[in-house]
């Protein structure tokens, strides 16, 4: 299957928003009005990472139009079994994401913009109505992934941490994740970016599989660890 991808840009927040929220309500992480800041500064600020949203081309999306509309709710069991993308799962129902659309999370008196322009754009996108495409952008989107930006000394320069990437459930099992990697690494090799690291659950041994066929490694001498400050 041939895609396209789409890098975020303010305009298209909506469709990011609603698809990180079906991300999120499926693997249980919390999905607030700090999360759609949290994203609405990813996209304010090239300087953190990039957003893109992922398209079929439109032959090929028409020939899974019956099987989007058949689609069950989301069944967090159900990710062990997929075939493809194991960290995406089943897609939630679209009411069960926040009730974004105000777009008051992302408003000019709720989040501290880095530039006149940014808060100009964020003023517009508030207080008029959404852009007549918007719904479709959210519509024909059928994921998304997002990188961040770290420096590692021991990497010699930056490096690319694969923070989130999700496939509605119709889209699985077919190829596409390979393809999106691929694309993501392409994408860090010609910016300069020397690694990529991602997480992946223990349990979850079809992401493994999926990561180690691309040639990701495990490093058994460190472990991950974190705190919240």
């Amino acid at each position: 299957m041939k895609l396209t991808y789409q890098s975020v840009e303010f305009i298209h927040i909506d469709a990011l928003v609603e698809l990180v929220g079906e991300f999120h309500h499926c693997d249980r992480h919390p999905f607030t009005t700090a999360t759609i800041r949290a994203i609405t500064e990813l996209v304010n600020d090239d300087r953190l990472g990039e957003a893109w949203l992922i398209y079929l081309e439109p032959d090929q999306s028409d020939n899974l139009e019956d099987t989007h509309k058949s689609e069950e709710p989301c069944n967090l069991d159900d990710s062990k079994t997929l075939a493809d993308l194991d960290i995406s799962y089943e897609q939630s129902d679209r009411s069960a994401s926040l009730d974004f659309l105000d777009r008051s999370a992302y408003s000019p008196q709720n989040y501290s913009f880095s530039n006149a322009n940014e808060r100009q754009l964020a003023s517009r996108s508030v207080n008029q109505p959404a852009q007549p495409n918007s719904g479709q952008e959210i519509d024909r989107a059928i994921g998304y992934v997002l990188i961040t930006y770290a420096f590692s000394l021991t990497e010699l320069g930056r490096i690319a941490v694969l923070d989130e990437i999700y496939l509605k459930a119709p889209y699985r099992g077919q190829g596409i994740g390979k393809q999106v990697l691929v694309f993501v690494e392409n994408y860090c090799q010609s910016i300069g970016l020397k690694s990529i690291y991602l997480e992946v659950r223990r349990d979850n041994e079809l992401a493994q599989k999926l990561y180690q066929n691309m040639g990701y490694t495990a490093i058994p001498e460190r472990y991950a660890m974190y705190k919240r400050i």
